[in-house]
């Protein structure tokens, strides 16, 4: 009779440890990009590098309100 529970008792556990560990290695799995990205209009040109923080902005210059309304298209 013990045979008989131990064997699928066993399956289950080894399925709720599998269960487990694919989930957990599709949570963790990130993959670094290795194309630059480009974005480009007639009046803006954005570069996206991704890095390992995240994405980065290069030769990008912050500008007040007050100048960017007076931008002629």
């Amino acid at each position: 009779m013990k045979k008989k529970i131990i064997f699928p008792l066993a399956m289950l556990l080894l399925l709720v440890i599998v269960t487990i560990g694919v989930t957990f290695a599709v949570f963790t799995f990130t993959k670094e990009g290795t194309v630059e990205n480009t974005l480009e209009t007639s009046t803006i040109m954005l570069t996206y590098t991704e890095g390992k923080t995240g994405i980065t902005l290069s030769e990008v210059y912050p500008m007040s309100d007050d100048k960017g309304k007076v931008l002629v298209l």
